[in-house]
């Protein structure tokens, strides 16, 4: 066994994953990681609901979401919406979600997550955080295994 990991950095140098490789989940295209992911790029939040395969709501604003690729696909994105119009929002764009399992991080209202639900990714993770005001914070995150 120790033979085997004593050539792993070997194998990581002929596929150029370093420990400060260019993939992961902080922000940037220089995170550090595990050489599953490239280089974060901007897109669009209705092509980011395409791959999770939901929909951007109506009148969503405050856009921001990205996707890194390489061995894997990861997208993410937040934008605001009206906090009443969240929930149902969420029932009609990923109707078979279920609560995080409560091993699994969440500081926001409600979290849930599906696995796959028509778009491309694999898992589906969507967290709604009432900003007051009647504003909602919607974040995404879908990727492929």
């Amino acid at each position: 066994m120790l033979r085997a990991l004593s050539a792993l950095p070997l194998l990581c140098a002929a596929v150029a994953c370093t420990a400060a490789g260019s993939g992961g989940s902080g922000s940037g295209g220089d995170d550090s990681g595990d050489g599953r992911l490239g280089v974060r790029s901007p897109i669009g939040c209705a092509e980011a609901m395409d791959f999770a395969g939901g929909t951007l709501p109506e009148g969503a604003t405050d856009q921001e979401c990205s996707t890194e690729s390489g061995i894997d696909t990861l997208v993410r994105g937040t934008f605001r919406m009206p906090g009443a119009d969240a929930g149902p929002w969420l029932e009609r764009a990923f109707p078979g979600a279920r609560p995080l399992p409560e091993a699994a991080p969440c500081e926001a209202d409600r979290c849930v997550e599906t696995d796959g639900a028509g778009g491309e990714a694999d898992v589906v993770r969507v967290s709604v955080t009432d900003e007051g005001g009647g504003a909602a914070l919607v974040t995404l995150e879908a990727f492929t295994l």
